[in-house]
């Protein structure tokens, strides 16, 4: 492995609402120790195909990355890693690298495609560093850990969901409460920081 790298495991999957029927979904990496992680914000899509490739790793007919599998090794090619290597204005970037070449990818795809060849996957210093949390859940930058941010993110996504039940039983009073706690979760993932206890 080379220097400056850190070899990294899908440590979960998640599916948060959103509200108004839209979900986000977020991969989470962790090194092999536990210590250090990486949650990567994607579609709900990459997180299902994320999921069944982990679930069905030799399955070539999963849609889409099982069919990619067949095709690189149609043409004699093989996925000997891949790498989180960028992260850069919240969004990362990866590489993956095949036997005679390399290729920019959605990290998500990569993952997938990763798995389904058994290929190692890795992030730099400076990645983990920029973007990464330790596992009591604190920055490894001082900003506000990401999965503090992915629980206010499902909470506003249930108060969502009742705010819409309470607006269809016609229960205003209970509309008015919600709608505070929605402004108040909202402005709470604007800022990205905690409410200082009184």
């Amino acid at each position: 492995m080379e220097e400056g790298r850190v070899e990294m495991f899908v440590w979960s999957t998640e599916v948060v609402p959103q509200g108004d029927g839209q979900f986000t979904g977020t991969i989470v990496l962790g090194d092999d120790k536990g210590e250090r992680f990486l949650a990567i914000s994607t579609t709900t899509f990459d997180v299902a195909a994320v999921g069944l490739a982990m679930e069905r790793p030799d399955d070539t007919n999963l849609i889409a990355y099982g069919l990619m599998k067949r095709i690189v090794e149609e043409f004699g090619e093989n996925v000997e890693e891949i790498v989180i290597d960028v992260f850069d204005n919240n969004q990362f970037g990866s590489t993956i690298g095949f036997k005679t070449k390399k290729l920019k990818a959605r990290p998500s795809e990569a993952i997938a495609l990763a798995i389904h060849f058994n290929a190692p996957i890795y992030t730099t210093e400076d990645v983990l560093n920029k973007a990464g949390e330790d596992k009591q859940g604190n920055s490894l930058k001082n900003q506000l850990p990401v999965r503090k941010i992915i629980s206010r993110k499902k909470e506003l996504g249930r108060l969502r969901t009742a705010l819409n039940k309470a607006i269809s039983r016609e229960e205003y009073e209970k509309c008015a409460i919600l709608r505070d706690q929605i402004r108040e979760m909202e402005e709470k993932l604007k800022n990205n920081t905690e409410q200082k206890p009184p």
